[in-house]
């Protein structure tokens, strides 16, 4: 892929929208005009001047404007969110999702599930009994390829603070979800899809975004194993995967 630049300036007045509104909540406002999109994050329910941050997406790159007088206001996960990851990765045949992705011997695994389900636990158990590595302990990028789909990182992490630059072969997308006793199940259609694209991350207010996260999503969970991991929190879990896994290849 060509080089995307990301550009930030802090000024005393934000840039004035360009185009059509698209979408608004009290939060975001975002404007279209041809491709080019103009975002507005912030407190943005009276006037989009309000805002904190103006982002105006491009073909080439984002550039991300910081108002000067309400500076003290922005957070470090509001900038991080301006960036739009989200719309740039389906623009290139990826998804988001929530996951702890680490690095095993058959390949990336991807553990997903809702916050605090333990997909951060399940990570620890395959560092410390299996030697895997944790890339990003909270979002990594599903990427389809031509012989398959990869596991990528993300520049930014969330609570884990765990954040590396490695890409790999995605060998499994493992739902997890808390059990008295370990149970594995090999999923398909769409047992294998709902839950993965219930935890998927794009603009839902973007037609274009949906459909193409849509495509991307379904194709990943056809060329990928999806398991069903019910478990707790143990080498149990660690053995009925990596058997699971070691049936397949």
């Amino acid at each position: 892929a060509s080089a995307y630049e990301y550009s930030f300036t802090i000024a005393p007045r934000l840039p004035e929208p360009e185009g059509e509104c698209a979408y608004s909540s009290p939060s975001l406002r975002e404007y279209r005009s041809g491709t080019e999109r103009m975002r507005y994050i912030g407190t943005v329910a009276d006037s989009v001047m309000n805002a904190h941050i103006c982002v105006r997406y491009t073909e080439k790159g984002n550039y991300v404007t910081l108002s000067s007088s309400s500076y003290s206001a922005v957070t470090a996960k509001s900038v991080l969110n301006s960036l739009g990851m989200e719309h740039l990765c389906v623009q290139n045949s990826s998804v988001i999702i929530h996951a702890s992705y680490i690095i095993t011997d058959a390949g990336a695994v991807l553990f997903t599930a809702p916050s605090g389900t333990g997909k951060s636990t399940q990570a620890q158990l395959w560092q410390e009994l299996r030697g895997a590595r944790t890339v990003n302990g909270d979002r990594a990028i599903i990427k389809i390829t031509e012989n398959g789909a990869e596991a990528c990182p993300l520049p930014f992490s969330g609570s884990s603070q765990i954040c590396e630059n490695v890409t790999a072969p995605l060998a499994a997308i493992v739902v997890l979800s808390q059990s008295p006793q370990t149970v594995i199940q090999r999923l398909s259609g769409r047992q294998a899809f709902l839950p993965v694209w219930a935890q998927c991350c794009f603009n839902a207010w973007d037609k274009n975004d949906t459909e193409l996260a849509l495509k991307i999503a379904s194709e990943a969970t056809e060329r990928v194993s999806v398991y069903h991991l019910a478990c707790t929190p143990d080498i149990s879990a660690v053995e009925a995967l990596e058997k699971a896994m070691g049936e397949r290849i």
